[in-house]
């Protein structure tokens, strides 16, 4: 597998999801046959196991991951390195669901956090991290609701009511008007 460029690599990987055009571009699978990913009959090799799970990781998009977690919870603690750890954390994640194999599902995931006020740190001195919602049984978690806005209980903090308030104020106030622009007479 490491013979094969990435855009080969791709392709295979498409091909065992079920994409039955995948082998079909101009040489692909002749090289896939060439490195026994494929069969003379175009079927999938499988004593090629171990070639496939070390091509997976390389096609799980870690850093628009990190990336998108940055963008959505900038409250939050930021993620600035993808430790092997977190790295672990994501593919353990990526590839429990195949649902969970597009960014859409976790733009959803992060949106799904910034809602609730518990994970932001709005009820309590605590936040979450990239870490706590990467681990399984926290993101089971979110995603049955247990977090939700509407399963909240309590008083916000201070430090959580402030931040509403300011939150409602923004939404509430009225845009300044625009001036027409004058030139300057000098």
């Amino acid at each position: 597998m490491d013979s094969l460029c990435e855009t080969d690599q791709l392709r295979y990987l498409r091909i065992l999801a079920g994409d039955a055009t995948a082998g079909t571009w101009r040489g692909t699978a002749s090289r896939l046959e060439a490195a026994g990913l494929l069969l003379p009959t175009g079927e999938i090799n499988p004593k090629a196991g171990k070639a496939i799970a070390k091509a997976a990781p390389s096609t799980i998009p870690f850093d628009e991951i990190a990336d998108l977690y940055n963008r959505i919870l900038p409250d939050l603690p930021p993620c600035k390195k993808l430790t092997p750890s977190l790295r672990d954390d994501i593919q353990a994640r990526w590839r429990a669901d195949p649902e969970r194999r597009d960014l859409s599902w976790w733009r959803a995931y992060f949106s799904q956090v910034a809602a609730s006020p518990f994970l932001m740190g709005l009820k309590k001195d605590w936040r979450a991290s990239l870490k706590w919602l990467l681990g399984k049984q926290n993101m089971d978690k979110v995603l049955s609701g247990n977090y939700g806005a509407s399963q909240a209980s309590g008083m916000l903090t201070s430090k959580g009511r402030e931040a509403m308030l300011a939150m409602m104020a923004a939404a509430e106030a009225p845009s300044p008007p625009e001036w027409p622009e004058y030139e300057r007479v000098s």
